[in-house]
């Protein structure tokens, strides 16, 4: 057998050392991944987000102050401020609203207190047409009734206004006057 050379053989393994260190590092950091490269797996991350439904008031109280007997007054200019009903959770939301009687010698649902809803931000709601949304007043209900039609959740404005329009009866006395409206949200 042939006697190779210390030196001959030092120079070939060196050789196929430097090739080995540099296939490895171009193997783990050059090439994309894939079955060939040790230890390659692949996982799956996956979440359920659970739904959240939950309404605030940002204008929660309407004040008309002082109103003479056979004097009508409602929200539509700001004075007073109507409702605003915001959609604080992650899922389109129907609104329905009700309230007692306001007035002592007209029980409710009455024409002299009556309610409407709109939007109060462009595209806050997902349908704004009659019959999800009204464009005209109709009598504040005395168990709940949807007054707000798939109020969207995308940005922290998406609102629905709620006006109020009342009509002091004639034979209604002096005093203060105070109804509860109730608001209850679901998933629309």
């Amino acid at each position: 057998m042939a006697e190779v050379h210390i030196r001959t053989a030092a120079i070939i393994l060196t050789i196929v050392a430097v090739f080995t260190i540099a296939g490895t590092y171009f193997a783990l950091t050059r090439a994309p991944p894939g079955p060939f490269v040790t230890g390659f797996q692949t996982g799956t991350t996956t979440v359920n987000v659970s739904e959240t439904i939950s309404i605030s008031l940002p204008q929660v109280t309407v004040s008309f102050e002082n109103m003479d007997v056979s004097t009508t007054n409602n929200t539509d200019d700001d004075k007073p401020k109507p409702f605003v009903v915001r959609n604080d959770g992650n899922t389109n939301v129907n609104v329905t609203c009700y309230s007692g009687s306001i007035w002592a010698t007209d029980a409710s649902p009455t024409d002299n207190y009556q309610y409407n809803s709109t939007m109060n931000e462009t595209s806050s709601l997902q349908n704004n047409i009659a019959g999800e949304n009204l464009f005209g007043y109709r009598q504040m209900p005395t168990s709940a009734q949807k007054c707000v039609g798939q109020l969207k959740f995308a940005t922290a404005n998406d609102q629905a206004t709620i006006n109020v329009n009342l009509s002091v009866p004639s034979t209604e006395g002096a005093g203060n006057k105070t109804a509860t409206v109730t608001l209850t949200a679901s998933a629309s």
